[in-house]
């Protein structure tokens, strides 16, 4: 039997998977999927070597742990897989890249129902 927290986790998946995602193409090497993620745009700021403050941001993508299957497997993000995002009529590539925390993804729930990905803008195309 599961309990609350686990029940109000598998609603929030569901609830954020169909109303609060778009459509990305997940990639590594020749293999790919097309799953729902949610674009997560943070503002992240750093100190340059002479002291200046950067601003800059830091797009991270939530999806759904079960629909992360490449080579009809499920698996976790590696460092250098890419996210196809189509907006605005550009197709946008992001690189999974370490993030504030030196690593490159983390459960986005106690359950493992959701991964949070890490990325770095890598280019456009229209």
């Amino acid at each position: 039997m599961t309990n609350l927290f686990q029940q109000g986790s598998e609603l929030i998946e569901k609830v954020h998977s169909q109303s609060l995602s778009v459509s990305v193409t997940y990639r590594r090497g020749t293999d790919s999927v097309t799953l729902s993620a949610t674009p997560i745009f943070a503002r992240r700021q750093a100190t340059d070597e002479s002291g200046f403050i950067i601003e800059y941001e830091q797009p991270d993508f939530v999806l759904s742990t079960a629909d992360l299957i490449l080579d009809e497997s499920q698996t976790i993000p590696e460092l250098g897989d890419e996210i196809e995002l189509t907006r605005n009529g550009k197709t946008e590539t992001y690189e999974v890249a370490k993030g504030p925390s030196d690593s490159h993804w983390r459960y986005a729930d106690p359950y493992g129902y959701q991964i949070r990905v890490h990325t770095i803008h890598t280019g456009s195309t229209e």
